[in-house]
């Protein structure tokens, strides 16, 4: 797109919205594709696509019409008293155990059913292919593992530090487990060896664990590997396809990665939203280990830390 045709796109439809209210469990509060227009062409979205820029309203209207689906049809089925944990049926996807919380409600297990679906939706080609060898890096309770499945994966790794969401992990997929497709990894990933604090996110939201941000304070000690070590560990022939969803901890899980990135050149699906600097440090790790990564976006929204910058809600590398 030439600059007299942005300047022209810009002068029409650029009406920067105010007040990005964003709360938790939902995306950005809807802007103006201008908005995210004049964010493109000022050199602040520059890992957004031209298209995805264009389509920046329409995709998180979208996202809301998953949203509603997904949170109408939750209904909890089952509750363990002992190990706090609920099981939740899930329209559209086998039954999910979950720990129960405090401040997060079923309807925050909603959002991130929409969240993934919407993801795969935007971007199918970039996604899990059949046969893929598959590491899940923060499988939480498994809703990608259930998607890179049912896109045909021939194995998944599900790596999850935290003890609880093992167990509910191990009670969504005991069928997958016995017959090999899914392995549980009790671990964190890290660029070397050893334990290190856990640190649980507010109100017990087990999905925003996170060995760098200390958001609530409470911890617990759980070990840590490299992504290298656990592949040769496993003996995997190949690994086809990287997710990174590790809240803050992707730049030292990339860099103990390095020697599979070279070897298999695995396709990632990678947030780059959780330091304010992650949009430029993740892609120098990657393309550390090989230079000829190249990466294509999601569907964008504004960044939660500045407001002022268009990023991709999540991006792909192969």
């Amino acid at each position: 797109m030439n600059g007299k045709m942005v300047t022209r796109i810009i002068g029409i439809t650029c009406s920067v919205a105010a007040g990005l209210a964003i709360h938790q469990f939902a995306l950005p509060a809807l802007t103006s594709t201008g908005w995210a227009v004049a964010m493109k062409a000022t050199g602040r979205g520059e890992l957004c696509s031209w298209p995805n820029t264009l389509r920046f309203t329409s995709a998180l209207n979208e996202f809301e019409k998953l949203y509603k689906e997904a949170k109408s049809g939750l209904a909890v089925k089952d509750y363990d008293a002992r190990l706090n944990l609920e099981r939740v049926k899930a329209p559209g996807y086998r039954e999910f155990w979950l720990q129960r919380t405090r401040n997060v409600e079923i309807r925050g297990f909603g959002w991130l059913l929409a969240e993934h679906r919407w993801m795969e939706q935007s971007n199918p080609d970039d996604h899990v292919r059949p046969g893929d060898i598959v590491l899940d890096c923060g499988a939480h309770v498994g809703v990608f593992t259930q998607v890179a499945l049912s896109r045909g994966a021939a194995k998944v790794v599900a790596i999850e530090p935290d003890p609880a969401n093992i167990e509910c992990l191990r009670r969504n997929f005991p069928g997958e487990i016995a017959a090999g497709r899914v392995v549980l990894a009790q671990v964190g990933v890290w660029s070397s060896e050893g334990s290190m604090k856990l640190y649980l996110g507010e109100g017990g939201n087990t999905g925003v664990n996170s060995m760098w941000s200390k958001e609530s304070g409470n911890s617990i000690e759980v070990p840590v590997t490299t992504i290298d070590r656990l592949a040769a560990k496993l003996e995997l022939p190949r690994v086809h396809f990287i997710k990174m969803d590790i809240e803050g901890a992707e730049r030292e899980a990339l860099k103990g990665a390095l020697a599979t990135l070279r070897a298999h050149r695995p396709r990632l699906m990678l947030d780059l939203n959780h330091r304010p600097d992650d949009s430029t440090v993740l892609p120098a790790i990657i393309r550390q280990a090989h230079a000829g990564y190249v990466s294509s976006s999601g569907p964008c929204q504004p960044n939660e830390h500045t407001g002022n910058e268009l990023i991709p809600h999540v991006t792909y590398f192969r």
